[in-house]
């Protein structure tokens, strides 16, 4: 059976906010388009590092750091991050 992203509505929500915040980022910001990739690391970066209140109001980094040590010792795959930076599929219209 393929899986298609619709069926994925968590993802869908997490990437349509990410979208949305770097959005509002850069038009605050006066930010042109040829940095969006800029922008969403830059907002990836600061959802990952802000509170939340599904973790105890811990960020996502403070809890993946506290069980790093737990995982190299497990010899857990390591969690990797890839950017392209001539995508344009996902720049919408400023």
């Amino acid at each position: 059976m393929l899986v298609h992203p619709q069926y994925n509505g968590i993802s869908e929500r997490k990437n349509h906010d990410l979208l949305e915040k770097t959005c509002v980022i850069m038009l605050q910001m006066h930010v042109s388009k040829g940095f969006w990739s800029y922008g969403v690391l830059t907002t990836a970066y600061l959802i990952n590092h802000l509170p939340n209140r599904v973790l105890d109001f811990k960020s996502l980094f403070e809890v993946l750091q506290a069980i790093w040590h737990t995982l190299k010792c497990l010899d857990a795959p390591v969690l990797c991050t890839y950017h392209h930076h001539n995508v344009t599929s996902l720049i919408p219209e400023l």
